[in-house]
């Protein structure tokens, strides 16, 4: 069983990458040069990366694995 304090530390991350993103969404994107704005966009893909893997860890104790099917095997 998980302690209470891990799980207000992952509540004060998420406060965190929530406040960060609510700062982004501010944020004005006008001034940036084309180049700038490709390198914030790779960064953001990287991010979207990270966060569809966090994600998955998030959900993965919730998911079943795949049953197998009976009658079927790899051979042909």
């Amino acid at each position: 069983m998980r302690s209470i304090n891990g799980c207000h530390q992952i509540d004060a991350l998420f406060d965190e990458l929530d406040a960060a993103q609510s700062r982004l969404l501010a944020s004005s994107f006008d001034s940036l040069t084309g180049p700038e704005l490709l390198a914030v966009l790779e960064r953001y893909v990287l991010l979207m990366g990270r966060l569809d893997a966090l994600r998955y860890e998030l959900t993965s104790p919730f998911t079943r694995p795949a049953r197998a099917q009976i009658g079927v095997s790899g051979r042909a």
